[in-house]
């Protein structure tokens, strides 16, 4: 079976592939997204770094070009050629009506006589490889026919077919009968592309058609960068894949592009397909959503997969582990109004902490994380511990692990956890059985360059006899 990656404008650029290439590979071919070529004929800037060999070193990667004037795909296609590139594919299935409205993409099917025409004249006179990405049509399956008709008539590198119409944009199933006709009819090679999101997409697609040996995938990928590796019978993407395949990118747009808004732009797009990979991922992409600095986001990030590296650990060990993320929890400031202790116990306050208590009182084990700010926990981790003033006689044993980041040395860090330790002396017996820290990472992509992760899987791992642990930012 044969994997390709789909060109998904504005997300899959060199940035993006390079970093799938380099930490997960699996896939035969790498779809560079369009060209849109201009009156001038030359390539933009964007589109010259999307294309330049040492972008796109060791992949197989074939330019995309979108138009509807075949002389204007010849003179790019020959340009590509000067870049080393000896394959081509014609975009015939954009559904965007920005696109569509140009006639360009799937516009274009709504003109057979004038696709026939470009195709024509392409093939006559282009001396390389041309694979065209279509779709079924525009408003009806059974355009399908016609159009197959015209593919039919040229040497196609490959046929690779979208199973919807443009109408269908990304939504509605895909219309697998009609894409039936392409494996039967096609005397081109056939690839199938459209909502493989598992393995089990494709093997149940493979079950359909038996003759098929190729897919393409785009979104199932963004979602999942090891679906290629899966595909196969390779192992699931690990945490410290997707650290390292983010920090790839990240470090990267942070040398590309200028301004915290484009970084984050770019990177938020990332999340937005991410996210469900992790436990709470509608918290983690609301706190990545709502980031507006790098510094912001780094530290969100830099929490993120420490706390579940810890959790990944002790869940492999067969322990129940809750994630409890201070900052994302509706909790206010204690009033020291002392109405906890005429009203046995209760916090006047109506806010989350409530429930937060109940977890910590049942919990063994107590992980707490936090960055250092100014010599200090973080403002929202000293809230918690304030407000467990209702129950500070009744803190229960735990045993207890600290997870703490800070932009300068260990010795600052040590400096800085009076009231970590405060907080632990009061609890009816305690032990403190592993700290990490997250030392001198002020900048971006430097905790990277540590330990800091497999060393909270390990410490998580380790834990013996906990049933139940809780791990708070």
């Amino acid at each position: 079976m044969k994997i390709y990656l789909a060109p998904l404008e504005g997300i899959t650029g060199y940035t993006y592939r390079r970093a799938l290439y380099n930490c997960f590979g699996g896939f035969d071919k790498y779809f560079i997204p369009f060209i849109l070529p201009n009156q001038k004929g030359h390539l933009s800037t964007r589109e010259k770094k999307d294309i330049m060999p040492e972008n796109n070193e060791g992949m197989y990667a074939v330019p995309q070009i979108l138009t509807k004037n075949a002389e204007d795909f010849i003179q790019t296609a020959e340009t590509l050629q000067e870049y080393g590139y000896n394959e081509v594919n014609l975009n015939l299935g954009c559904p965007s009506k920005t696109v569509v409205t140009k006639g360009r993409g799937a516009g274009f099917l709504d003109r057979p006589d004038e696709l026939d025409k470009f195709l024509d004249e392409i093939f006559r006179k282009c001396d390389m490889k041309i694979s065209v990405k279509t779709r079924l049509g525009m408003d009806d399956p059974e355009e399908f026919e016609d159009l197959l008709t015209i593919y039919n008539k040229y040497p196609l590198e490959e046929l690779i077919v979208h199973a919807r119409v443009q109408k269908d944009y990304y939504k509605n199933t895909p219309r697998l009968e009609t894409f039936g006709e392409a494996v039967e009819r096609a005397k081109s090679p056939v690839c199938y592309n459209g909502d493989i999101v598992t393995a089990k997409d494709c093997t149940r697609l493979q079950d359909m058609f038996p003759t098929l040996d190729c897919i393409m995938t785009g979104r199932g990928t963004l979602k999942n960068p090891a679906l290629a590796r899966e595909i196969r019978g390779g192992a699931p993407a690990s945490k410290e894949e997707i650290r390292r395949f983010h920090d790839m990118m990240y470090n990267e747009y942070c040398e590309d592009l200028s301004g915290d808004r484009n970084i984050l732009f770019r990177m938020k797009e990332l999340w937005s397909y991410l996210a469900p990979m992790f436990t709470n991922n509608k918290k983690y992409a609301k706190k990545i959503k709502k980031a507006e600095k790098c510094v912001v986001y780094e530290n969100t990030v830099r929490e993120l997969f420490s706390c579940e590296q810890f959790k990944k650990g002790a869940e492999a060990k067969g322990h129940q582990v809750k994630i409890v993320r201070i900052m994302e929890q509706n909790i206010g400031f204690c009033r020291a109004c002392d109405g906890c202790m005429r009203n046995g116990g209760t916090c006047v306050l109506k806010d989350d902490m409530a429930e937060i208590l109940k977890m910590f009182q049942k919990a063994d084990v107590l992980v707490l994380a936090t960055p250092v700010y100014f010599y200090g926990i973080s403002a929202q981790m000293k809230t918690f511990i304030d407000r467990t003033y209702p129950i500070w006689q009744h803190l229960g044993k735990k045993e207890v692990y600290y997870i703490i980041s800070a932009g300068l040395g260990e010795d600052i860090i040590e400096r800085s956890l009076g009231d970590l330790d405060g907080f632990v002396e009061h609890l009816e017996e305690y032990k403190i059985a592993g700290k990490i820290y997250a030392a001198n990472v002020m900048d971006a992509g430097l905790v990277r360059n540590q330990s800091v992760f497999k060393k909270a899987y390990d410490m998580g791992y380790s834990v013996q006899n906990a049933e139940k642990l809780r791990v708070g930012e």
